[in-house]
């Protein structure tokens, strides 16, 4: 009997190590994947929905399908790596098979036909889809900026289509992630970054109230700017 007791004792210790080193495993993977963010195919993703959104705008097609390409490639590569890494597991199976696919396909009828408004639409919904699966894997301000640049998406869209009150709305949530993350790019990427950040904000809230959509896509698309050069440089830090 005591035999027996001592042997389920060892038993229990051993379980016990062995979740406890589960965790530490797990707790470890999960902080590898908050150190190199999400991969280079998602983040190709972002980048080209924000540049197919400003080619529209300024009617440059050429460009528009050269980013539609490079956005598809990247998005195939995401799903189908050939070099699978431990680094970047794949999120659950209903995210790939979700609005991104959908949105995809609409993003290159829709540029394959010259259509300016449609192609802008899909776009930022291809980018608000990524999104969802850039929270398996980045930080928290890395996916703000990345929310950040979305938003003043959605403000350039709305503009555009002389939808002022729902480029307001979009610019508040811009705002409001941009309330988010304004101290840390200020302690990482200096004061002058996070001023040109408040002085875009604050031309593009006047130019709401002058119901000025010019201006509003200018300010917007600095703001793009700055989060690109901003994700760059963090990236680059890495």
């Amino acid at each position: 009997m005591a035999v027996r007791f001592r042997v389920n004792v060892v038993l229990t210790c051993a379980m016990a190590g062995l979740v406890t080193s589960c965790a530490s495993s797990n707790e470890k993977a999960n902080s590898s994947l908050a150190v190199r963010g999400a991969p280079q195919e998602l983040q190709t993703i972002g980048e080209r929905a924000g540049q197919i959104v400003m080619a529209a705008i300024d009617d440059d097609w050429p460009q528009v399908r050269v980013c539609v390409q490079d956005l598809c490639n990247a998005w195939q590569e995401y799903k189908y790596p050939t070099v699978a890494s431990s680094a970047y597991p794949r999120p659950p199976a209903p995210l790939f098979r979700g609005p991104l696919d959908g949105w995809m396909l609409r993003l290159r009828f829709a540029a394959g036909k010259g259509q300016a408004q449609e192609t802008m639409k899909a776009a930022q919904e291809v980018d608000a889809a990524a999104l969802k699966l850039f929270e398996y894997y980045s930080p928290t301000t890395a996916l703000d900026l990345r929310r950040l640049r979305m938003w003043e998406g959605r403000v350039v869209l709305n503009a555009t289509q002389d939808q002022m009150d729902r480029a307001s709305d979009a610019l508040r949530e811009a705002r409001s992630t941009w309330g988010r993350v304004h101290r840390t790019i200020e302690a990482q990427s200096g004061p002058d970054t996070a001023t040109t950040f408040e002085n875009s904000l604050s031309a593009q809230r006047t130019a709401v109230h002058k119901r000025n959509p010019n201006t509003l896509v200018t300010g917007a698309r600095q703001a793009i700017d700055a989060v690109n050069e901003t994700l760059r440089s963090s990236h680059e830090e890495k």
